[in-house]
């Protein structure tokens, strides 16, 4: 069974969406690999045609704006630190295993993030 077969994108994200709202370390907990293999990141990632890699290339952006929105909209340190650390292991597959590229943009968010002091911020539901 080959990895792109039949599939599209939008199919991907939304089951991968579905299952990390559910429980962000959901392969952790359910010892499966469904995310992972649904976001083409499993061990055979690197042996892939054309077709499968800008399937994947489309995937991971979707998945990274994903990251992006739920780390931004999220209301505490702890909901956070689970999208950032999914976004990390992202970044670190990328670099260490496909040409996809992808963790420029990572590091150009993180990076962006740096920059911002949120030390004095409050969630807006305890200040009422």
């Amino acid at each position: 069974d080959h990895c792109c077969e039949g599939d599209d994108v939008g199919r991907r994200m939304a089951f991968a969406k579905a299952f990390l709202l559910a429980d962000p370390r959901f392969d952790t907990k359910t010892k499966t690999q469904t995310v992972s293999s649904l976001l083409m990141l499993g061990s055979n990632a690197g042996e892939t045609s054309v077709e499968c890699e800008s399937q994947r290339k489309a995937l991971w952006r979707s998945y990274i704006s994903f990251l992006e929105e739920e780390i931004v909209s999220a209301t505490n340190l702890h909901n956070a630190t689970v999208y950032i650390e999914l976004m990390y292991k992202l970044a670190k597959y990328d670099l260490t295993n496909t040409p996809a590229n992808e963790a420029r943009r990572v590091i150009r968010f993180f990076m962006s993030g740096a920059f911002f002091d949120c030390s004095e911020l409050s969630d807006p539901s305890s200040t009422k």
